[in-house]
């Protein structure tokens, strides 16, 4: 089964290349004939003109695209659950690398990641914690999580 999250970004960036493609033919069109007459003005403040309008709708069209608006990414969220395992990950930092926890709750299989190592002693008991979820391109989201509480008894 096709998960419709991938199919839908996948349909998204061919969408938005096929429709660059369409936006750069006619710039270069316009740049071909500014060319061809560039001794007359006229045809050459058209042509920047034209260049420039294409470039913005392209840019436009890529930060749409590229970015997640959807309003899921911008919230912050309160999980509670008990800790059916902890295990160890390696985050990228861009120069460094450090470690982080990958936790799964009971009856819950998606991964909730820490930074925090005080995670570790907390296998077995409740906690919540607060999240924020994180878009990942042709992937799963991830979620990224801070202990709010730990040990207490509903």
């Amino acid at each position: 089964m096709t998960d419709i999250t991938s199919l839908g970004t996948q349909l998204q960036f061919i969408t938005l290349a096929v429709v660059t493609i369409a936006l750069t033919i006619p710039t270069v069109i316009m740049g071909l004939l500014w060319w061809r007459s560039r001794d007359a003005w006229s045809g050459w403040g058209v042509a920047v003109i034209i260049t420039g309008i294409f470039a913005v709708l392209s840019a436009a069209i890529w930060a749409i695209a590229a970015i997640p608006y959807d309003s899921k990414y911008w919230g912050l969220y309160s999980v509670t659950g008990t800790v059916a395992s902890v295990s160890n990950g390696i985050a990228d930092g861009g120069d460094i690398t450090y470690r982080t926890y990958i936790v799964q709750f009971d009856g819950d299989d998606r991964p909730y990641r820490f930074d925090d190592a005080r995670i570790v002693t907390l296998e077995g008991q409740e906690i919540e914690a607060l999240c924020t979820i994180g878009w990942v391109y042709m992937a799963a989201d991830k979620w990224d999580c801070e202990i709010r509480s730990a040990g207490f008894v509903n």
